[in-house]
């Protein structure tokens, strides 16, 4: 069966940004980050283990983080 295909707009994937200085056009459900942060996570990823994104504030991840099964955040 073929994937569907990705529709701006419509909230059909989320993206890893690099953080725009010139304040350029915002990134729309995606997740921005300075370069360096970025560089961190993709070194600190496992493909392996078949991570998955889970955004929280840092307090709500840290309430649920045993219970989620979730690692530890450097």
């Amino acid at each position: 069966m073929p994937r569907p295909r990705a529709v701006a707009g419509a909230g059909s994937a989320i993206f890893f940004h690099i953080w725009r200085e010139d304040g350029g056009r915002p990134s729309t459900g995606c997740t921005v980050m300075a370069e360096a942060v970025l560089l961190r996570l993709i070194a600190w990823v496992d493909p392996s283990a078949q991570p998955r994104y889970v955004l929280l504030p840092r307090p709500v991840y840290e309430e649920v983080r045993e219970a989620w099964g979730l690692p530890e955040v450097p």
